[in-house]
């Protein structure tokens, strides 16, 4: 393996080099290897894919060294209990992804028993903790407590109807999603991100979520920042899930419920800018 592979998110640097080596130790194509990172994501989230930093729709999980620091990788229990040899999907690395599309229940972003991001690479190098018969993928590397065993609640049925259409939407390339209209996949996610940041929003767009909440009796839920403007991509899973949530509801009602909300909380100039 390419030296120091470790010290970068291995999902997004793509290293040709590494593509190559992996290629060639498990007899893959190298077209197929490429597929299972995030880079092949560009042209279907995004115009053009960047190794570091910030981007659209990609969780981060701040490598330092051979950790993670960062709540960027999403699990579901129930995927890894199922599978004869477990592995993280890639999805799961998507910010837009709350839910697990195939049993309806919240993603988890954190052991269950001590709350550490998940590092599962991390299992290689603790030999003396794990027993030799072990699946080190599945457990945790701080306090060797096993992701399989994280009993996950179930999420709001139109979130996962939702989410399903937004892997149509990757697949296919264009979007239904918005009653009466077919929409260019990357425009789509554009109009979907913006909206999302909106929603997350501690600024004066807040009215607009406040106005949402209200409909839904949540009042209280409160943005986990406290300054006024901070990335989707940056929160923590159950925060994004009550942000989709709330633009999936939009969007099945596009445009009559987003006017309706802008009527009602006189939001209508603050959506001129970024957010």
């Amino acid at each position: 393996m390419v030296r120091h592979s470790w010290q970068h998110d291995l999902d997004r640097w793509a290293d040709p080099l590494a593509i190559e080596q992996v290629a060639a130790a498990t007899g893959l194509p190298e077209e197929r290897v490429f597929a299972t990172t995030l880079a092949s994501c560009e042209g279907v989230l995004c115009d053009s894919h960047i190794h570091a930093g910030g981007v659209h729709w990609i969780l981060s999980v701040k490598p330092f060294y051979r950790t993670r620091k960062w709540y960027g990788q999403q699990y579901c229990a129930a995927c890894l209990q199922e599978d004869p040899v477990p592995y993280f999907r890639r999805i799961w690395r998507l910010s837009f992804m709350v839910a697990c599309p195939k049993h309806g229940t919240l993603l988890a972003d954190a052991c269950p028993h001590c709350g550490a991001p998940v590092s599962f690479h991390e299992g290689d190098y603790a030999h003396r903790r794990f027993p030799i018969d072990a699946c080190r993928i599945t457990l945790c590397r701080q306090c060797g407590e096993d992701f399989r065993l994280h009993a996950a609640p179930p999420a709001d049925p139109d979130v996962v109807r939702f989410e399903q259409g937004l892997i149509e939407t990757m697949a296919e390339g264009w979007s239904c999603l918005v009653p009466h209209q077919t929409i260019y996949g990357i425009a789509f996610f554009d109009g979907l991100h913006h909206l999302l940041m909106v929603l997350a929003s501690n600024t004066g767009v807040r009215r607009i979520r406040e106005c949402l909440l209200a409909e839904e009796s949540q009042l209280g839920f409160p943005t986990p920042f406290s300054r006024a403007t901070h990335h989707f991509d940056d929160l923590r899973v159950y925060d994004r899930y009550i942000l989709v949530r709330l633009a999936a509801r939009l969007i099945g009602e596009w445009p009559r419920r987003f006017l309706r909300c802008l009527q009602g909380c006189q939001g209508n100039q603050y959506l001129l800018g970024d957010q």
